[in-house]
């Protein structure tokens, strides 16, 4: 058998161990500045980001052009929980004095209490959860929790019915914590879009300079409008909203002022009725219940019960002006408010009617589905001496 001639490799030369050792010291060389810059970027990119989750919070309202987190932060900013919390739409924003609350509760039941008033023009019920699904998280939970109701949540024949409002999506997404992706993503939809609109959330949540990149700009700029903060920030709100905003009270009372339906003549009526049939009839002509919005609202009372606290369901006074032009037939309104006495029954909440209460007359009333100033004191006078103050005294 023939043997396989073994061919010597030849041994390095000294100066292949040269040549390697150069290339490895100039590899060390090149790599030691290259890792540097990589970390002091790294650093640069980590220290922001982990400064703003330190204060996340605080950047999450700077960066909220919604008000939503605005109005949750104000009530965060008391110094402790509220003990009565007013949630809903403008109808609570306006209609709920919580220092008059206060007050009537510390006379009249011995019961010394804070309240705040988070209520949030054209909130849906789901902003409402996440409002209060964020102060509970942020160790903010109160005693009780009234929700003043507004119809058009559902009406699954409004020609933009709550649940699919993108204008509401933004405060729930504003509200919303990165454990409620999955929760969010019925809004997004299905296929790529979905894909994309699900992801954009959970980054904006999970890396603090993209999520809060308004609150970081104001913060760098404040009243500066040089350079780089010259075209300043867009308002998420009218002009008109964020001054009422601006001027709430320590306690988010949104004051709806001195005017008032008292007086008018017939002529003035029949203008005013005109207007609610014009503007607020398509939100609820023939009016079906339906939608999300029902399964929001026993998810808030869940939440709130899981964590001891009561919840009151309030229908609020509504103008003989509205409850005439806003519906279809004088049928609806009672039929909206067996389903909320029925809902509150079924899940453990208290249900106040008080859509055509007797209490509250034209003086009371800014516009026929708002109170003004003197009608949100008879209101949350009205609730601390007859709801309130028996649950908390009890």
């Amino acid at each position: 058998m023939l043997e396989t001639p073994t061919i010597a490799t030849p041994a390095p030369s000294d100066a292949t161990h040269r040549a390697a050792r150069w290339r490895i010291g100039r590899m060390r060389e090149w790599s030691r500045p290259r890792l540097a810059s990589t970390l002091v970027a790294v650093l640069l990119l980590a220290l922001p980001n982990l400064l703003v989750q330190m204060h996340r919070a605080y950047f999450d309202g700077l960066s909220d052009n919604s008000w939503a987190m605005q109005r949750v932060a104000a009530c965060e900013s008391l110094g402790r929980p509220a003990d009565v919390l007013y949630l809903g739409s403008s109808r609570t924003a306006f209609g709920a004095a919580p220092a008059t609350g206060d007050a009537i509760l510390r006379e009249q039941f011995g019961v010394h209490t804070l309240g705040c008033n988070a209520g949030i023009f054209g909130s849906t019920i789901e902003d409402d959860y996440y409002a209060l699904k964020r102060l509970i998280s942020d160790g903010y939970v109160p005693k009780l929790v009234v929700e003043t109701l507004w119809e058009w949540n559902l009406n699954i024949n409004a020609p933009v019915r709550a649940d699919a409002d993108s204008g509401n999506l933004v405060e729930a997404e504003r509200l919303a914590t990165l454990g409620d992706t999955a929760a969010l993503r019925d809004h997004f939809g299905a296929g790529p879009r979905g894909l994309a609109g699900t992801a954009q959330f959970a980054a904006k949540r999970l890396i603090p300079l993209y999520g809060d990149a308004i609150g970081v700009y104001r913060t760098v700029c404040g009243s500066s409008r040089i350079g780089p903060c010259a075209d300043g920030i867009p308002l998420g709100v009218s002009a008109g909203e964020q001054q009422l905003y601006e001027n709430a009270d320590r306690q988010g009372w949104v004051s709806g002022g001195s005017g008032s339906l008292a007086g008018l003549s017939p002529a003035a009526q029949k203008r005013v009725g005109d207007r609610v049939t014009q503007l607020e009839l398509p939100d609820y002509h023939q009016f079906v219940i339906g939608g999300k919005e029902p399964a929001y609202l026993a998810n808030l009372i869940a939440l709130a019960q899981a964590h001891h606290a009561r919840v009151v369901l309030v229908a609020p006074p509504l103008h003989p002006i509205f409850r005439t032009n806003a519906f279809d037939a004088p049928d609806v309104l009672p039929h909206i408010s067996a389903y909320w006495a029925t809902f509150a029954r079924q899940h453990g909440a208290r249900y106040v009617d008080l859509y055509a209460s007797a209490d509250f007359t034209d003086g009371d009333f800014r516009d026929p589905s708002h109170l003004n100033a003197a009608g949100a004191e008879r209101l949350t006078s009205w609730l601390a001496l007859h709801v309130l103050g028996p649950m908390l005294a009890a």
